[in-house]
């Protein structure tokens, strides 16, 4: 620790060129400190990954818990789908692609069935004593959701007005 200060001291930060700004001529990439990057970082897209993240293993904990139970394999595909909405939004922030904003819908439109598939198993336990029913609704909505998102894709992308 000693050595890396003996280091600075001796080789200190050049002083700037009259013409050039400090932070400019202090460090080669321009930047004022050297921890921080060129490029400016959306708060919302590494929000929006280290939600991804960290739905993703709250989902792939809960599937190696135990596979064979419905309940547990279906909060699975729910947690999963969160996470994939989550992954393609940072990806459609961080580079401002309509494609990748477009592509972010195709998991935000597959959510709802997962999360009433969870809902219907839990309820349906039968230490709650519910009855099991089956998606009936639910699949012509996510059909019509995926029809629209490609309606928006090939005639008018309504995706950019939402």
């Amino acid at each position: 620790m000693e050595r890396a200060w003996a280091d600075h001291r001796a080789n200190p930060v050049p002083s700037p060129a009259p013409d050039q700004p400090r932070e400019i001529a202090s460090y080669p990439w321009g930047s004022r400190n050297r921890y921080s990057c060129l490029v400016p970082v959306n708060v919302l897209a590494l929000s929006a990954l280290l939600a991804s993240l960290v739905t993703l293993a709250i989902g792939a904990s809960v599937l190696l818990r135990d596979r064979t139970r419905r309940t547990y394999t279906s909060f699975a595909a729910f947690t999963f789908m969160v996470s994939a909405y989550h992954l393609c939004s940072f990806v459609a922030m961080a580079t401002q692609s309509p494609l990748a904003q477009w592509l972010a819908l195709w998991p935000a439109a597959t959510i709802p069935p997962t999360a009433l598939a969870f809902f219907r198993e839990f309820i349906a336990q039968p230490s709650i004593g519910g009855p099991r029913r089956p998606p009936r609704v639910t699949l012509a909505w996510t059909v019509a959701a995926y029809v629209a998102l490609l309606y928006s894709a090939i005639v008018h992308p309504i995706h950019d007005q939402l």
